[in-house]
C-alpha cells in the first residue's frame, strides 16, 4: 500500500511539472492581418503593437513595436499609436472623436501618405 501512495504521489508531482512546463512553453502572442492581397499576419509579442503597412504599390512592411513607458494606457497609449502611424502629433481629445475611434476599434487606416495600415493594440492596454 506504500507503494501506491507514493506512486500516485509521484504522478501528481510530475503533473504539476508538466503544467509548469506546459504553461511557460505557450506564449501569448499580438497579431494583425494585413488587408488582402497580399494578405499575411503579423505576429508580435503580447506587449507590443502589431502593425501591417501595405504601401501603394503592394509592398508589405510588418513590424512589431514596443510602446515606450511615457505612451501609459488607455487614450495616452492611443493617441501615441495614432500619431505614429499618421506620422503627426495626435492628442488625446481627438482619440475621443468619432473618425479616431473608428479606426482604433476596425484595428485599420488609411495613411497620409496612402498606404492601408492594420494594427492591433495588446491586450488590456
Amino acid at each position: 500500500m506504500k507503494y501506491i501512495a507514493t506512486s500516485k504521489q509521484d504522478l501528481a508531482v510530475l503533473a504539476a511539472f508538466l503544467c509548469i512546463f506546459l504553461t511557460l512553453g505557450i506564449r501569448a502572442e499580438n497579431s494583425c492581418d494585413c488587408k488582402s492581397p497580399p494578405g499575411g499576419r503579423i505576429r508580435c509579442e503580447d506587449n507590443q503593437v502589431a502593425i501591417c503597412r501595405i504601401s501603394q504599390d503592394g509592398t508589405v512592411n510588418g513590424t512589431c513595436i514596443t510602446p515606450p513607458g511615457s505612451a501609459g494606457s488607455g487614450e495616452e497609449l492611443r493617441a501615441w499609436l495614432l500619431g505614429l502611424l499618421l506620422n503627426r502629433p495626435v492628442t488625446k481629445e481627438e482619440v475621443r472623436q468619432p473618425n479616431y475611434r473608428q479606426m482604433l476599434t476596425q484595428g485599420r487606416l488609411q495613411a497620409p501618405n496612402g498606404d492601408t495600415v492594420t494594427f492591433k493594440l495588446p491586450q488590456g492596454r
